[in-house]
């Protein structure tokens, strides 16, 4: 693998996503019930009703802070279809956004945002993030309001999942090289809007049938954010922090820009390789993180001997660097993954 790296220098590519995203983070007058609607308008979203869904037949799925997922059938003529609600955790009024309380902001913010992102004429289709399918406005009288749950292509399994049910039979090196270049895709085409994810993980990864054989696909972007914007972290999950997230690095300047998510995939790369036994650090890990002559031997002592892939170590070792500026490029890990997929194993 080529040894270019990141400069300080690095300019991010301005989009109309970026601009739409950097919106609705900074601004309440573009979250709303209206400007949801807006969207969907704009961005050529199909509107599926109750006889679509039916709603009493929704199965609960994962839960987070601002939402939770529902797994439905989705019933379109003669068309069934598995499919993946994900729903406000509360209904919202039609037209005083005055009355909605912060937590309910926070999660139509993140439904509008994750809508605005994969409904975009230019990522809507691609093989490695999720798709969206449409939206659906559950009416609600008590309270009166409407909760607008948008609509998902819904996945064979979760990365977190796959890994620790095949951790006793063993995944192909191939399949672990090919998970980890569709990773790679899916950030690229994000990073091309000047968008940052900041949150990879194995829960994060979505595996679907696309291109004939299991393709994995980056998912929840409610959270994600533009590259270079310094107002607000954009927020991760504690074990697979890059070292600029921490308040007191020396790299905290960093905590936005696109590095973290190369720092982030060299992260998920380990969690392939070690089947997600455990989370790469520990909660408290920034002294560990910011040592490079630690950090790495630690991550590889854990990789099991017949996980090994030369490739896969190689993404790591570039990959993760406490510096950010001395990153391997997106660019050059796709091209070492493509090489290693394109020639086989």
């Amino acid at each position: 693998m080529s040894s270019s790296v990141y400069h300080s220098s690095s300019v991010y590519h301005s989009s109309d996503i970026q601009h739409a995203v950097a919106q609705v983070r900074s601004e309440a007058r573009v979250v709303g019930y209206r400007n949801l609607l807006s969207y969907t308008t704009s961005l050529d979203v199909a509107v599926f009703t109750r006889a679509d869904l039916n709603p009493e037949s929704w199965v609960p799925g994962p839960s987070g802070s601002y939402s939770a997922t529902y797994d439905a059938l989705l019933a379109r003529g003669s068309d069934l279809k598995r499919v993946i609600v994900k729903q406000p955790k509360g209904s919202f009024s039609r037209d005083d956004a005055e009355i909605e309380s912060d937590l309910q902001r926070k999660a139509l913010s993140s439904i509008i945002q994750e809508l605005r992102i994969l409904a975009h004429r230019s990522l809507r289709s691609h093989p490695n993030l999720t798709h969206v399918l449409g939206v659906f406005f559950q009416e609600e009288l008590r309270p009166p309001g409407t909760r607008p749950c948008v609509i998902f292509d819904r996945a064979a399994w979760s990365l977190s999942t796959y890994l620790h049910e095949h951790a006793e039979r063993r995944i192909p090196s191939s399949t672990m090289v090919l998970f980890s270049s569709d990773v790679a895709s899916g950030l690229s085409a994000i990073h091309t809007h000047g968008l940052l994810h900041g949150d990879l993980k194995p829960d994060n990864i979505l595996l679907f049938p696309r291109e004939g054989r299991l393709t994995a696909a980056l998912a929840d972007f409610g959270t994600c954010g533009v590259a270079g914007d310094q107002n607000e972290t954009i927020v991760g999950t504690a074990g697979y922090y890059a070292p600029e997230y921490f308040a007191r690095s020396e790299y905290h300047s960093w905590v936005n820009r696109l590095p973290r998510d190369i720092y982030g995939l060299g992260l998920l790369t380990f969690s392939i390789l070690t089947y997600h036994a455990s989370p790469p650090f520990p909660r408290d890990s920034s002294k560990i993180q910011h040592d490079d002559e630690v950090c790495l031997p630690f991550l590889l002592a854990r990789i099991p001997r017949d996980s090994q892939i030369s490739v896969l170590l190689d993404v790591m070792r570039h990959s993760i660097s406490a510096d950010p500026a001395q990153r391997a490029t997106l660019a050059t890990i796709k091209a070492s993954l493509s090489g290693t997929t394109d020639a086989g194993l």
